[in-house]
């Protein structure tokens, strides 16, 4: 089932300079893939960092804002609100969970 290949006992310069360009387009390959990747893992942190940012401005200002934002509003919209706050900062806490788990 396993068969090994015998070493051989010379190789020649052509064939040692085609596995050599093999293994470096070959890593050359694995280069770019680790910083296609890299590049997507910044940008989604990135991405997020904002969304934190953004996120915590929104509820502090519904804080701030609240008897302003629920008067002259039916229970359908006072829920909507409850949940859209509720929402948000149940997302906030899965996104500081994610991070502990890096």
């Amino acid at each position: 089932m396993n068969e090994f290949h015998s070493i051989p006992t010379s190789i020649s310069h052509k064939q040692l300079s085609k596995i050599l360009k093999d293994l470096a387009k070959l890593n050359n390959k694995n280069n770019i893939s680790d910083d296609i990747e890299a590049r997507a893992i910044n940008d989604l942190n990135d991405q997020l960092n904002e969304w934190n940012i953004l996120t915590k401005k929104i509820l502090l200002d519904l804080a701030k804002k609240k008897d302003y934002l629920i008067k002259d509003k039916g229970p359908n919209a006072l829920m909507a609100l409850g949940a859209y706050e509720v929402h948000l900062s149940m997302a906030l806490q899965a996104l500081k969970a994610s991070e502990k788990n890096d």
